[in-house]
């Protein structure tokens, strides 16, 4: 099932008076945005660089990606994606192999065979629909947008003048995702949470009576370089896992506790119908209370060496 990401990308411009960027940055993270460019053109590199800390902070305490535009080695620093202009990555191709997740902003189908040429992971492709952010030049439309996703087999997001007005529209075009600006900046939380309901449904996986019950065990042995546990787990629950079962053994009662908390907060922008996350030992179960919907307790134990893995194994990782 292809997952369809909704993202922030901030101008603190943007912002009504009173406002301050993180305080609006951990505001999406707590609706369920699930990914946030930290955009913001106009400000000064040691400003930028003075809130991207807290911004990357921020982000991964609530599961959310964190992106860092333009400035590679604060990406490199915090070990985050990084989105670039596409005469950015022509100046710097080799950057493709220091960053592990590049996204390019592109403007034609050309522009995204390109970017996808010199490495990157994703295209930003816009603007799709007309803009305040744009004044004065016409949208590309929607035609635009299926073209590049046709032209690339990276996947692609939407950007300019869209809302949850036209989030259906995006989507049939096969785009991964959407990224909006002006209205994750300036609207009510309650708009907000529309829009995350709106992408959670388009999310939701279809399951009958037919389904068998896949069963996923977490390994963290097995998760890519700086991916959180629950991003994973939300990847496998969209790819028709019933069940989950957080294990990881080498983690101390409070480190695990956090993870399972991750994984449930994400749980709830996720529709599956049936979760589980199960250990053995039941007098730590209190340590969860506040979580009744599901049965979880922790048991401490050793990581195995992963070069006696056995080949035949499975893992969600």
């Amino acid at each position: 099932m292809r997952r369809f990401i909704l993202s922030a990308v901030t101008d603190s411009s943007l912002l009504p008076p009173g406002i301050a960027l993180l305080e609006r940055i951990e505001l999406l993270c707590r609706t369920g945005v699930r990914r946030i460019v930290l955009r913001e053109k106009g400000m000064a590199d040691s400003d930028y660089e003075r809130i991207a800390e807290d911004f990357v902070t921020i982000c991964r305490k609530y599961c959310v990606i964190p992106v860092i535009a333009h400035r590679r080695e604060l990406a490199v620093r915090y070990g985050t994606e990084l989105q670039l202009s596409m005469d950015e990555l022509r100046d710097y191709p080799d950057i493709t192999g220091e960053i592990r997740y590049v996204g390019v902003s592109v403007h034609s189908a050309e522009e995204a065979k390109e970017a996808e040429s010199l490495g990157a992971s994703s295209v930003t492709a816009g603007h799709v629909f007309a803009t305040d952010c744009k004044k004065g030049v016409p949208e590309r439309g929607l035609q635009f947008l299926k073209d590049v996703i046709d032209s690339v087999s990276i996947p692609v997001y939407a950007i300019g003048g869209i809302d949850i007005d036209v989030i259906d529209d995006v989507y049939k075009t096969g785009a991964s995702g959407a990224c909006l600006m002006s209205t994750m900046m300036n609207s009510p939380e309650n708009h907000v949470r529309s829009l995350v309901d709106k992408c959670f449904d388009i999310n939701k996986p279809v399951f009958t009576k037919e389904c068998l019950a896949l069963y996923a065990v977490t390994d963290r042995r097995w998760l890519r370089p700086g991916e959180p546990l629950a991003s994973a787990v939300e990847k496998a629950i969209l790819g028709g896992v019933t069940m989950v079962q957080i294990r990881e053994k080498d983690l101390d009662r409070r480190s695990f506790i956090r993870e399972a908390e991750q994984c449930l907060r994400m749980k709830d922008h996720t529709a599956s119908p049936w979760w589980s996350t199960t250990t053995s030992r039941s007098q730590q179960r209190s340590e969860l209370t506040e979580f009744t919907s599901v049965r979880m307790t922790y048991r401490p134990g050793k990581r195995p060496d992963p070069s006696k893995a056995s080949s035949g194994s499975a893992h969600m990782m």
